[in-house]
């Protein structure tokens, strides 16, 4: 169903659901855009009026204008928010739901959209029930810590355990399938493609094959 416009920030990567990133906002739309959000009132529903949406940028850049967006993004929520001296806004936001722009409005003072939720086209409680999370957690820890073993992570930066893992996500596999994308070594084409994936078995499959690619490519670099 279609909502009333929707503030949007555009990013150089994808926000998945159950997932949080933090944005440092200091162009003066964006701040705009964040200062009507904190103003907002909304009786009763304090949470809603703490969101907007985000797509990811296809060609371009965040700053300044003038990028190609991709149409299909996630609705975002403000869940702890910081002003520096400058007035720059420090956000941490949280991934809420899937969404899908249906039609851009002039970007004045700042990106605006018409959107739709999009929840997965297949039948989620039955696929639901046959996802395999813990597969797919045993398979991203195993190429976290190969990574690791070959230099190519922080090197204060420790894979952690199955379990460790498995303690992050949540209990709905749906969400827990985005939630470990946004964890897994994935570049930002990759989480968007799993995002744009339309329903859940077949974004399954995609991760599978995602994790195929980074295992065969770590490989061959130190083979």
């Amino acid at each position: 169903m279609e909502t009333a416009p929707l503030a949007m920030f555009p990013l150089g990567e994808p926000l998945l659901p159950g997932s949080t990133i933090r944005l440092q906002v200091f162009e003066p739309r964006y701040r705009a855009m964040v200062a009507e959000l904190l103003a907002a009132d909304a009786p009763g529903d304090e949470a809603a009026a703490m969101e907007f949406g985000t797509v990811m940028i296809a060609r371009g850049r965040e700053v300044g204008g003038g990028d190609v967006r991709t149409d299909v993004g996630c609705r975002a929520r403000i869940v702890d928010v910081r002003t520096g001296p400058d007035g720059r806004y420090h956000l941490v936001v949280l991934g809420v739901s899937r969404i899908r722009v249906t039609e851009w409005l002039p970007d004045d003072p700042y990106p605006r959209a018409l959107v739709e939720e999009w929840p997965d086209a297949d039948a989620r409680g039955e696929v639901a029930a046959n996802v395999p999370v813990g597969a797919l957690i045993e398979r991203v820890t195993a190429v976290l810590t190969e990574m690791a073993a070959h230099g190519e992570m922080a090197a204060r930066a420790v894979p952690p355990t199955p379990a460790a893992l498995a303690a992050r996500l949540a209990d709905d596999p749906a969400l827990a399938v985005y939630q470990l994308a946004a964890y897994a070594p994935f570049g930002p084409l990759d989480r968007a493609r799993l995002l744009a994936t339309p329903r859940l078995g077949e974004r399954v499959r995609a991760f599978a094959e995602a994790l195929d690619d980074v295992e065969a490519t770590t490989r061959f670099r130190h083979s």
